[in-house]
């Protein structure tokens, strides 16, 4: 009996510790996100903001991010402001990916944001990523989409470039916009009317990643955004 009760209070205490850490952590990374904000002169998780990044997620689909069907999309730790006629943000958003079948559980992923939503913009809709040796081999053998430049295979060998409208997207990407977006580190990059945003693949980066996200969604948007 004695043993037992001991195991019980140990496995409590031990049940206690790990829901500390987790609390803990939660805290942490919440105070830090607030810090960061504050002195990029950006707000925290205001629940405007929020909820017009989560209308985006649910009503734009001409976003490739935003355009996975059965999935059920959040936005949280948002970092915005409004600037101009611009709208900014660096968040994170999780997507749960719904089982068609009640046997199989739901996937989760995750991504780093940096979204800018622009009123006086006009961006074709296109998808761009970084092109590995993996890349080249699956457009060749599975015939997926690569809109290459071959007068530019610097940022052809740079990135994967898919769009809808091939045309209009060679149109917009003249030969400045291919030399400076080359000379940029390699993001995932969507853009479509609007919209512009750049992403890592999960969530959780610390402050400095989320700079230089900050920091490279002002320059390629400036870049996006300049005439030809």
């Amino acid at each position: 009996m004695g043993e037992t009760i001991i195991e019980f209070l140990v496995n409590g205490a031990v049940i206690l510790v790990i829901v500390g850490i987790f609390a803990y952590s939660i805290w942490w990374r919440r105070n830090q996100l607030k810090k960061f904000a504050e002195a990029q002169g950006l707000q925290y998780d205001v629940p405007e903001h929020k909820q017009r990044v989560q209308q985006l997620l649910d009503t734009r689909d001409d976003i490739p991010l935003f355009s996975g069907e059965n999935s059920k999309r959040k936005c949280k730790h948002a970092l915005s402001a409004t600037i101009g006629d611009a709208f900014f943000t660096v968040c994170e958003i999780s997507f749960e990916f719904l089982a068609r079948r009640s046997s199989k559980s739901s996937t989760y992923d995750s991504y780093t944001v940096a979204l800018i939503i622009s009123e006086t913009s006009d961006f074709p809709s296109m998808h761009l990523e970084p092109e590995g040796w993996g890349w080249k081999i699956t457009t060749k053998l599975m015939g997926f989409q690569d809109i290459d430049f071959e007068d530019h295979t610097p940022f052809s060998k740079k990135y994967v470039l898919q769009g809808p409208d091939e045309d209009a997207i060679r149109a917009f990407l003249d030969k400045d916009k291919l030399d400076a977006l080359t000379a940029q580190p390699a993001y995932f990059i969507d853009a479509s009317k609007d919209i512009l945003l750049l992403y890592y693949k999960k969530s959780g980066h610390k402050p400095k990643k989320l700079k230089q996200l900050a920091e490279s969604a002002n320059e390629i948007f400036k870049i996006m955004s300049a005439s030809a």
